[in-house]
């Protein structure tokens, strides 16, 4: 506001706030019983697909139009109007070229439909599944995402470009989210 020549609360730091990253990551059996619960709906299954196979924001899901999906790619416009360009596995690429028809133009959303509507299927998705102990959003399909492809060996440049990040040590977090090993392995107890 201007009353001061400097900030003084500058000094003052609050709580350090809660790691939960590990309570918003669905194991692989859990990303895929959200897909068969959803296997009659083509929109919504290509949707959690599209989350969870491009890392996708939820709201980089409903701004995405047709123009941005070239041979398997996406061209995704992500936080501060930043794009970046996400390949996709071969299976994500025919599901949604399947929800395309002859009256489609480039123009078109590919999910015309609201954040909170996009929030909904994937809710209503976890509860068709079975998945109550937490409340699933499409962020945790993207969570999901960095843990399980580093897991599985991608590297961590791969998976920060993949995701938009603009910094290795966000990415990094799905590291160690949920510890494959721990020194206490070693111990003989």
């Amino acid at each position: 506001m201007g009353y001061l020549p400097f900030n003084a609360g500058a000094a003052i730091h609050g709580p350090a706030q809660e790691q939960k990253l590990a309570e918003r990551i669905l194991s692989e059996r859990q990303v895929f019983a959200l897909l068969e619960a959803v296997e009659d709906r083509p929109r919504d299954h290509a949707l959690i697909r599209l989350l969870y196979n491009g890392g996708l924001r939820v709201s980089e899901l409903v701004t995405l139009r047709w123009r941005n999906l070239v041979e398997g790619v996406a061209n995704v416009t992500g936080k501060g109007g930043k794009t970046r360009v996400v390949r996709l596995s071969r299976g994500t690429w025919a599901e949604l070229q399947a929800l395309r028809t002859d009256e489609t133009s480039g123009e078109d959303y590919v999910f015309p439909m609201s954040a909170v509507n996009a929030w909904k299927r994937v809710k209503r998705a976890a509860r068709l599944a079975g998945i109550t102990e937490v409340p699933v959003s499409p962020h945790f399909l993207r969570h999901s995402h960095g843990t399980h492809a580093l897991r599985r060996g991608a590297d961590l440049a791969t998976v920060r470009d993949t995701l938009g990040h603009a910094s290795i040590a966000t990415t990094s977090r799905y590291l160690h989210a949920r510890p494959e090993k721990s020194s206490g392995d070693y111990l003989a107890l």
